[in-house]
Order: structure tokens, then C-alpha cells, then sequence
């Protein structure tokens, strides 16, 4: 074989070797620091636990007021909810997000956050309701702000790791 035989598969093999890697990384989730954790310290353990229905029926009680949430997350093209039985409230992040030790990778595996695929998880998560900030598909709308995202309760499963690797090696080509 030529060397420039060899030389055009060593190029034609480089994108291979590139995806490979890009998929063993998407497939490791780290281990999920517990909460409260040292992104979520500056809030303490009094924050009030409540539902999204008491956020609902209470606006004006919480509005403003950071309190501890626990709710399915969902991730619809972009829109994000936080749902708790018959009651849905649009959300969005805070600018300056912060998340527990491996919690944010986990919730853009499961639900294609910044990502093309949508998807839900159960969350755990500190905020208030005021108005959305830029960034979010609902800014500027009366929405929960999420300030620091504490838990994600379930594992990605293998289906799931694999569509956020897809997501990563196309992303540039959607």
C-alpha cells in the first residue's frame, strides 16, 4: 500500500475517531451530589418545600420568595414546565444558573435540554415566581425562575444516553 493510500485512511478515519469519543463521553453521567450541595449552599434548609399547585393558588405569597420545589420537569421544544399533577407552570433558568454536582448533565441527557429531543424527568429544584429571565423561551412572562437545580430522581437509561450523543455529534448540522 502507498503512503498516500495510508496517509487518505488515517484522514478518512480521523471524524470516526472524533464521533467515537464524543459518544463514550455523552454515555458517562457523573455521580449526583446530594442536596443541599455547595451551588445551592447559599440557600438554607428553612427554604419551604411547596407544590406547583401551592405556587398556582398563592402567586402573590411566593412571588418573589425562594422556595424548594419537587415536580416533573418537561422540555417541549424549548418550552419548560414544571408539572405537579393537573397543575403546569411555565419555568425558565435564572442567568446565572447553578446546579448540584452532576444534575444538570443529567437532566440534558433525559430531556434534551439545549438539545433537539424533548423529554421529562422528575426534578428538585430552588426558585420563586417572577418574571422569566432572557434566554428562556417565556421571557419577560410571570413564570418560575429556577435559581439552582438540585436533584434530578431518576437515571438516564441507555436509549436516552444514546439520543444525547446523536444530539451532540449533529448539533452543528440541525
Amino acid at each position: 500500500m502507498s503512503r498516500i493510500a495510508k496517509l487518505v485512511i488515517v484522514v478518512a478515519m480521523f471524524p470516526l475517531v472524533v464521533a467515537a469519543a464524543v459518544v463514550v463521553d455523552s454515555l458517562r453521567i457523573g455521580d449526583q451530589e446530594q442536596p443541599p450541595c455547595r451551588a445551592c449552599a447559599q440557600t438554607s434548609n428553612d427554604v419551604p418545600h411547596v407544590t406547583v399547585c401551592e405556587l398556582l393558588n398563592n402567586r402573590q405569597k411566593y412571588t418573589g420568595k425562594l422556595v424548594r420545589v419537587a415536580a416533573g420537569f418537561e422540555h417541549d421544544s424549548g418550552q419548560l414546565f414544571l408539572r405537579d399533577g393537573a397543575c403546569t407552570m411555565h419555568t425558565g433558568f435564572a442567568k446565572e444558573r447553578q446546579s448540584c454536582t452532576g444534575a444538570w448533565r443529567r437532566l440534558q441527557v433525559i430531556c434534551g435540554v439545549d438539545g433537539w429531543y424533548d423529554s421529562a424527568a422528575p426534578i428538585s429544584v430552588l426558585g420563586s415566581i417572577s418574571k422569566i429571565p432572557d434566554g428562556n423561551y417565556y421571557a419577560g412572562e410571570e413564570g418560575f425562575t429556577i435559581d439552582c437545580l438540585e436533584q434530578v430522581r431518576i437515571e438516564p437509561d441507555f436509549n436516552q444516553r444514546m439520543r444525547f450523543a446523536r444530539a451532540r455529534l449533529f448539533k452543528g448540522l440541525l
